[in-house]
């Protein structure tokens, strides 16, 4: 009896620590998300670093669907843009895979800091990263598409190799934040 209370308790806690936190208005997208097991897994492994949350934003500065806030742990998605259950599990699917990347990212900016690589290579080198994350979540949105898992809008575009992910990055202004970004750790004001 003991013993099944005590696992009971165990099983109980381990749950609580897997799923972290998720704001209200996310959790259906949340739910849908870790129903792929390997979603979960993803999930499950990125709590290991320390207990990630997320919650729902209405715009922000960016104007960004979504965005990974490495020092707090906090994944955001945008509501303010209306997406769609889909759009909403393409987000999280995406900052989860910032999150598992995020020792990539403090070296980067570490290295920025200590003007060890240049803007330039910082602003790419940022890129790199995202494009690795765009692969890996595609990855995993199509097989849970394929399975009927999760909705036929759940989508990111994959593209065919880093040097078009680099130019659509810099079309649509995300190279440019990262570009601010690098002066921002050097205190420099960005023209």
């Amino acid at each position: 009896m003991k013993s099944s209370i005590l696992l009971l308790f165990i099983l109980f806690f381990a749950e609580i620590h897997a799923v972290g936190y998720c704001d209200p208005k996310l959790k259906r997208a949340f739910d849908t998300a870790v129903s792929l097991d390997e979603t979960k897994v993803l999930w499950e492994r990125i709590n290991r670093e320390g207990e990630v949350r997320i919650f729902a934003k209405h715009g922000n500065q960016n104007n960004f669907k979504a965005y990974w806030e490495g020092e707090e742990r906090i994944i955001c998605v945008n509501l303010g843009l209306k997406p769609t259950v889909g759009e909403q599990v393409s987000s999280l699917l995406f900052e989860m895979h910032n999150a598992l990347r995020d020792k990539k990212t403090v070296s980067l900016y570490n290295q920025a800091a200590q003007r060890r690589i240049s803007k330039e290579t910082f602003a790419r080198e940022m890129e790199r990263v995202e494009y690795e994350n765009s692969l890996d979540a595609c990855t995993l949105l199509e097989k849970g598409v394929k399975a009927g898992i999760y909705p036929q809008e759940c989508y990111l575009q994959r593209y065919a190799n880093f040097e078009s992910f680099l130019n659509a990055q810099k079309m649509h202004g995300h190279f440019h934040h990262y570009l601010r970004t690098y002066n921002e750790i050097q205190g420099i004001a960005f023209h």
